[in-house]
C-alpha cells in the first residue's frame, strides 16, 4: 500500500486550458513530474502570455493549504540564472521534470503536510509573466486522496493543558464527493482513535492533551487502501513567569559586556505566551525558550545564554494567542521589529552579492533551512564602529538645506557604500543634511519602505 498525500482543493482536470498540463493524474511528492507549458494559446496581457520569450522559466513553491508557496520557492525572479528554467522543446512547447520533495530541498515533516504547487511563468528578465485567468497563481494538489479537515480550522492549535480537541474531517478520492470510509487520528505518533465514517464527517476527540504535539488525521476511501493524511501542530499554554525587566533593557536586542548573553525585548499586548525559536536552540523552542513577562509594563524578555561570541545566530518570536480575532492564526512567527538585519526568504533573493554579500548558500547570512517568515540576525562580541568625527555638530533648525533619497532610485547599484562615496557631491550642492527614506525590508525590494 503506497501512502498518499492529502490535499483539500481538487481539480477535475490536471490541464489548465490547455496552457499547462501534467504527465500524472495526480502529484506525489516522492514521483516525478513534467509540466508542460504551451505558450500558443495565450495572449499578450499584463499576466496571461508571452510576446516571443527568448528563454522561459518556472517560477514556483510547494506548500500546505494555507500558502502554496509557504514551505519552499524555488527560482530567483528578473535574474536570468538558470533557476526553474524550462527546456525549449519547440513550436512554443517548453517542458520542466522535477520530483518535488527534492527539487523543493524540503524536511520530511513538510513533505508529509505538503498539499499544493504553486507556479508562475515569466521570460529571462522578469518583464513578462504568464498566470492562470483572473491574474491568479497556478495552482496544482499533491495527491489522489483528499482529506478535508472541517475542525478544528485555526492553526496551529492552541490550547490550555488538560483540555480536550475535537477533531472532524471528510473523505475524498479522485475528484469525488465526501465518500466513505475509515480513519485513525494519531497524536504524537499514538494512536488516540479510530473508526468509520462517511456523511458529514469523521469525527473523534482527544482528551487531556497536556503536552505540545501533532495530530495526524489519516483516512482511506473504503474503495481503496490508497490513504490521506492531514496533520497540524498543537500547542499546549505554558505559564509565564513574572518578572521585572534587567535594569535599562530596551526592546529588540541588548548586549551587554557578555559576549556568550543577549537580552531580546519584545511587546506583545493581549498574548498568551511568546517563545524565542533561533539557530541556538534548532529552531526546536522548549520551556526554557519561554519569555518571561514584566508585571509593570507587560513587556516581554528573556536573556539567550551560552552564545558563542562573533557567532551569526538567527531567530524569530513564536507569538501565542489562545483566542484569535476570526480567520487570524493563533500563531505568528515574526523577525525581531527592532532588527538591524533581517533575513528573508522572499526578499534576499533579489540582493546582489555586490549589495550584501553572504547571502548565497553557505554564507554567513544564509537563511536557515526548513524554516518559515523572516528572521532577525543576532551576533555578539561585535567590533563598534570607529566613529571618525567624535565631535560632530548638527546645523540649527534654521540652517537646514535637506536632500530626501531613496538608495534605491539615486543609485544604480543601490548601494549605500555608493551614497558614503559621493558625500563631496553633497557638499557641493550645499546640502548639510541627508533625509533617507525608510530603511526597511519590504516585498520585492520595490518599494519606498513604507509597506514595511
Amino acid at each position: 500500500m503506497k501512502k498518499v498525500l492529502f490535499l483539500l482543493l481538487l481539480i477535475s482536470s490536471y490541464s489548465y486550458s490547455q496552457v499547462v498540463t501534467l504527465s500524472v493524474g495526480a502529484i506525489e511528492v516522492d514521483q516525478p513530474v513534467t509540466i508542460t507549458l504551451d505558450i500558443n494559446n495565450t495572449t499578450d496581457t499584463n499576466c496571461n502570455g508571452f510576446m516571443n520569450p527568448n528563454k522561459v522559466y518556472m517560477h514556483s513553491g510547494i506548500g500546505d493549504n494555507s500558502d502554496a508557496f509557504g514551505f519552499n520557492v524555488i527560482g530567483n525572479w528578473g535574474q536570468d540564472d538558470g533557476v526553474g528554467q524550462m527546456t525549449n522543446q519547440g513550436g512554443g512547447i517548453y517542458t520542466i521534470t522535477l520530483t518535488p520533495q527534492a527539487y523543493y530541498g524540503i524536511t520530511q515533516p513538510q513533505a508529509d503536510a505538503a498539499t499544493q504547487l504553486g507556479i508562475v511563468f515569466r521570460n529571462e528578465d522578469g518583464t513578462q509573466e504568464l498566470k492562470d485567468d483572473g491574474c491568479a497563481d497556478f495552482i496544482f494538489p499533491v495527491g489522489t486522496v483528499s482529506i478535508n479537515l472541517t475542525n478544528p480550522t485555526n492553526f496551529p492549535v492552541v490550547i490550555n493543558s488538560g483540555d480536550n480537541l475535537s477533531v472532524s474531517a471528510t473523505i475524498a478520492f479522485q475528484g469525488s464527493t465526501t465518500v466513505q470510509g475509515s480513519f485513525e487520528v494519531f497524536y504524537n505518533n499514538v494512536s488516540v482513535g479510530t473508526g468509520t465514517c462517511g456523511f458529514p464527517s469523521c469525527s473523534t476527540t482527544i482528551p487531556n492533551i497536556t503536552e505540545n504535539g501533532i495530530v495526524r488525521f489519516v483516512g482511506s476511501p473504503t474503495s481503496t487502501s490508497d490513504q490521506g493524511e492531514v496533520s497540524f501542530e498543537v500547542f499546549v499554554v505554558t505559564n509565564v513567569t513574572e518578572q521585572a525587566l534587567p535594569s535599562g533593557a530596551e526592546d529588540g536586542i541588548n548586549y551587554g559586556s557578555d559576549p556568550t548573553k543577549a537580552t531580546l525585548v519584545l511587546s506583545a499586548p493581549g498574548k498568551e505566551f511568546i517563545q524565542i525559536a533561533g539557530s541556538f536552540n534548532n529552531y526546536t523552542p522548549g520551556n526554557s525558550d519561554v519569555m518571561k513577562r514584566d508585571p509593570a509594563t507587560g513587556k516581554y524578555w528573556l536573556e539567550v545564554t551560552g552564545l558563542t561570541p562573533g557567532q551569526v545566530e538567527t531567530y524569530q518570536y513564536w507569538v501565542f494567542d489562545t483566542n484569535p480575532i476570526s480567520g487570524s492564526p493563533g500563531l505568528v512567527k515574526t523577525a525581531d521589529p527592532y532588527s538591524t538585519l533581517v533575513l528573508s526568504p522572499f526578499d534576499d533573493p533579489f540582493i546582489p552579492s555586490s549589495s550584501f554579500s553572504g547571502l548565497e548558500s553557505g554564507g554567513a547570512y544564509e537563511y536557515p533551512a526548513g524554516q518559515e517568515r523572516e528572521v532577525t540576525v543576532l551576533q555578539t562580541g561585535q567590533t563598534p564602529y570607529p566613529w571618525q568625527v567624535t565631535n560632530f555638530q548638527k546645523p540649527k533648525k534654521e540652517d537646514l538645506v535637506v536632500y530626501e533619497i531613496l538608495v534605491r532610485d539615486f543609485d544604480a547599484d543601490r548601494n549605500y557604500q555608493n551614497l558614503i562615496d559621493r558625500i563631496d557631491y553633497f557638499k557641493n550642492l550645499n546640502i548639510n543634511a541627508i533625509h533617507l527614506m525608510p530603511v526597511m525590508e519590504y516585498e520585492g525590494n520595490e518599494s519606498w519602505g513604507y509597506n514595511t
